[in-house]
């Protein structure tokens, strides 16, 4: 293979790698820690989760509201032991053949489970920090 050829190789390549984008690895403890305005432990009780159609053909994501009683607050002002709080996440249920990319939440609590919720908001406006802000507690 000549020297061109083998440039052009390596741009296509290259070029073609950068346009995928790669799904989100977890984030440390420490990370989320220093990230999150508010880190809670409570017992979920509701999930309800809602299709919502993404900008392009095949994209189908699902936007959740989770609904938590608080046992403990570890981080944040504004919340107290049994109130409830809701947090916002979203998890992805179609992609395109071929698609790599955000994928949203790793994992969507049940009701009755108990988490570790790593949130992003204030005011009552909580979104889940993703993609491992919710945690389930053993």
């Amino acid at each position: 293979m000549n020297l061109g050829r083998c440039l052009l190789a390596c741009v296509a390549i290259f070029g073609c790698v950068s346009l995928v984008r790669a799904e989100v690895p977890p984030r440390s403890v420490e990370d989320l820690q220093k990230t999150a305005s508010h880190i809670v432990t409570g017992k979920v009780v509701k999930v309800t989760g809602t299709d919502q159609k993404g900008a392009g053909a095949g994209y189908v994501d699902v936007a959740y509201v989770i609904e938590v009683k608080v046992l403990e607050v570890k981080k944040g002002k504004g919340m107290a032991v049994g109130d409830v709080v809701l947090a916002k996440a979203w998890k992805a249920k179609e992609r395109p053949k071929g698609w790599t990319g955000p994928s949203g939440q790793y994992e969507i609590p049940k009701e009755g489970q108990t988490v570790k919720l790593y949130l992003e908001g204030e005011n009552g406006e909580y979104t889940a920090i993703s993609p491992n802000g919710i945690q389930k507690v053993e």
